[in-house]
């Protein structure tokens, strides 16, 4: 097994690619512009055939931190104060299972969506590029 430290964004892609990727509560901090980028992205450092799950927050109104703002791009904002007072504005989206569904379209094959009370996973196989 090897694991690579690298950016979402400009994943490392070698001669040697990776069989699976998991993106647990990273989902949701990728801007709606640059999903495909970071899918993309994602999929080139992968051989066909690789398992992805991807797992992230559902927003729950009773128990998730509130949306403070959305920007002109349909990005969901909340603002979020640590132990030391400080408050920081954090994106933070909610996808719809469509649109997870269309994320992968077309590049991956045995999409599982799976949605428990707080949390959501899709799991899928990257198919031929």
């Amino acid at each position: 097994m090897q694991f690579v430290l690298g950016d979402a964004y400009r994943l490392p892609v070698s001669s040697r690619r990776f069989d699976g990727a998991f993106a647990g509560f990273w989902f949701s901090h990728v801007p709606i512009a640059s999903v495909g980028e970071f899918l993309h992205g994602l999929h080139r450092a992968l051989v066909p055939g690789s398992k992805v799950v991807l797992l992230d927050n559902r927003f729950v109104e009773s128990s998730s931190t509130a949306i403070s703002e959305r920007d002109a791009d349909g990005n969901s904002y909340q603002l979020r104060k640590l132990a030391d007072g400080s408050t920081h504005r954090v994106l933070k989206n909610f996808p719809s299972k469509r649109e997870l569904h269309q994320a992968v379209h077309g590049v991956a094959k045995e999409v599982r969506h799976h949605e428990w009370q707080y949390f959501w996973a899709l799991e899928y196989v990257v198919g031929e590029p």
